[in-house]
């Protein structure tokens, strides 16, 4: 009995008889009254359904089998509002008390079993997959526009970035705006979901005795989990950088064994320096903002927060990026962080680390 109260929770209720339903709400007309009236009418007999069990399991005999029915029943009873077509999932649904009928009919109870950390792993990484493969385009400008002065590529960007988009469909097709992008899904899958994973980790880590987190602390917690993850998926950085800038690219087995051939396996660690130096200071700064912003305005809108963040951390550190950039390239010029940017300064001056940061900046 116990088990079924907490399962329903709110106390069961009748549905009122539609003349007080028309009084309660007067203003409420057509379509929008149905509405209400039909939803008063489900949760009325979801709550019923709640108390029926719990007035079974109640009243039973003390026996193991009808006891693990009664469980059973409740737990049903309880997820139903899910299968009514309310979202929620309430904690019961991990239940075992929970049938398998019952999450046959609601997927989303298969889903409610997969453990929280998990769960964070795997959501981490489809909404990088998803956001990346959505701006690709943008992103493809932005290594195109990176790699000209090192003669990676012939989008100089002084069009601007509508010019830019133009130019690489009248000399390769709508499908170059997604060249590379397998890849870039490929990487920032275990990404994204390995930055989240290791910033909420090491945020748990650096945490003091009084259980609050320094600015300092965050910082370190924020380049950690960047560092992290661009060490385990920095090959894949490379691969994808190789098919978005070299004509002569087709597919990644043919970069990664190129690369195999010719460069060895450090081939795929070449500007790993100057991308540690960027990554580092862009998600500390990046993820520290985004926390700060909203521990002081709770209110606030998260795309409102995430977008000031993303704009002052892009603008910081783009120069490493851009030196990153030119250092993958096949035929790169520069082995080291300072001669590339020696490089870049002499030939293009400070325009030259920041070619790029507009499309960058709106990807961001």
């Amino acid at each position: 009995a116990g088990f079924a109260a907490r399962a329903c929770g709110a106390p069961p209720r009748r549905a009122p008889p539609a003349a007080q339903l028309r009084s309660s709400r007067p203003r409420r007309r057509g379509a929008d009254r149905v509405a209400m009236e039909a939803t008063d009418r489900r949760d009325a007999a979801v709550h019923n359904a709640c108390q029926g069990a719990l007035e079974r399991a109640a009243g039973a005999p003390r026996t193991a089998g009808v006891r693990r029915s009664a469980r059973r029943a409740a737990a049903n009873a309880a997820v139903a509002p899910i299968a009514a077509g309310k979202k929620e999932l309430p904690v019961i649904a991990r239940s075992e008390a929970v049938t398998l009928q019952a999450r046959l009919k609601e997927p989303l109870l298969f889903v409610n079993l997969v453990p929280a950390e998990v769960a964070k792993f795997l959501s981490g990484g489809m909404a990088g997959a998803l956001s990346k493969t959505l701006t690709a385009p943008l992103d493809r400008v932005k290594i195109l526009m990176q790699t000209f002065s090192a003669g990676g590529s012939t989008i100089s960007g002084k069009g601007g970035i509508l010019g830019a988009f133009v130019d690489i469909y009248k000399t390769e097709g709508i499908k170059a705006y997604w060249k590379g992008n397998i890849p870039q899904v490929v990487r920032v899958f275990p990404y994204s979901a390995t930055q989240l994973f290791a910033y909420d980790t090491y945020k748990t880590l650096f945490t003091d005795s009084e259980g609050k987190l320094p600015i300092v602390r965050r910082l370190v917690a924020s380049a950690s989990a960047g560092m992290t993850a661009t060490f385990v998926t920095y090959p894949l950085d490379i691969i994808r950088l190789r098919l978005a800038v070299d004509p002569t690219a087709t597919s990644m087995g043919g970069v990664f064994a190129e690369i195999i051939k010719k460069e060895g396996p450090l081939g795929f660690y070449k500007g790993l320096v100057p991308s540690m130096a960027g990554i580092a200071p862009y998600i500390a700064v990046n993820f520290t903002t985004f926390d700060l912003l909203k521990e002081a305005n709770p209110a606030g809108g998260s795309f409102a927060n995430a977008f000031i963040a993303s704009t002052i951390a892009t603008s910081i550190c783009y120069p490493l990026d851009t030196v990153r950039r030119q250092m993958q390239m096949k035929n790169s010029p520069y082995s080291t962080m300072a001669g590339a940017l020696a490089g870049i300064f002499a030939k293009n001056g400070i325009g030259g680390v920041y070619r790029g940061w507009v499309p960058d900046l709106v990807k961001n």
